[in-house]
C-alpha cells in the first residue's frame, strides 16, 4: 500500500514507518498538518494515518480540509486521546478509524488494510457482497434481553 503518515512525534513516526515497511507498504510522512494537506491533495494514497494533536494546523483541521477537498481517502486518526466525545467528532468529521496511542502494531496494520479495502470497494462491488443479507425487519426477534440471566450490554 501506498500511505500517507502524518505525526509530530518522531518516535511514533519512526516505529510506525519502520512497522509499514516491514509489511511492505510505502509511506511518505510529515511533521506538518499543512504539508499532510499538500502531499493529500497530491498524492495517490490508500490510507492516511494521521495524528490529532499536531502544531499549527492539528487533525481535525486536516481532516476537515481533506473532505472539503472531496478527498475520500480512508483516514485512520492515530492519537494519544481517548475521550469518547472527540473520537465521535472525529468521526463526524469524515474519519474512517479512530486508534488510541499506545496501540499494538499488528492492530494498526490490520486496521489500515481494512480501511483501505473498504476505501477501494465500488457501491456496485458492496451491493454485490450484501446482496444475500436478509432485512432486518424479516429476521425473528432476538429473545428479551432479561432471558439472559446476569447479561447486562455496555451502554
Amino acid at each position: 500500500m501506498k500511505l500517507l503518515l502524518i505525526e509530530d512525534d518522531f518516535a511514533t513516526a519512526s516505529a510506525v514507518q519502520a512497522v509499514l515497511h516491514a509489511e511492505g507498504d510505502k509511506c511518505d510522512a510529515t511533521q506538518s498538518g499543512q504539508r499532510g494537506v499538500e502531499l493529500a491533495l497530491s498524492g495517490n494514497y490508500q490510507a492516511v494515518i494521521l495524528d490529532l494533536l499536531l502544531p499549527e494546523l492539528d487533525g481535525m483541521g486536516v481532516l476537515e480540509q481533506l473532505r472539503a477537498a472531496n478527498i475520500k481517502t480512508p483516514v485512520l486518526m492515530l492519537s494519544g486521546v481517548g475521550d469518547v466525545a472527540k473520537k465521535i467528532a472525529c468521526f463526524r468529521a469524515g474519519a474512517d478509524d479512530y486508534l488510541v496511542k499506545p496501540f499494538e502494531s499488528a492492530e494498526l496494520v490490520a486496521r489500515l488494510a481494512a480501511i483501505a479495502r473498504r476505501g477501494s470497494a465500488t457501491a456496485t462491488e458492496i451491493e454485490s457482497e450484501n446482496a444475500d443479507i436478509t432485512h432486518p425487519a424479516a429476521l425473528d426477534a432476538p429473545a428479551p434481553m432479561a432471558a439472559h440471566s446476569g447479561y447486562t450490554p455496555a451502554l
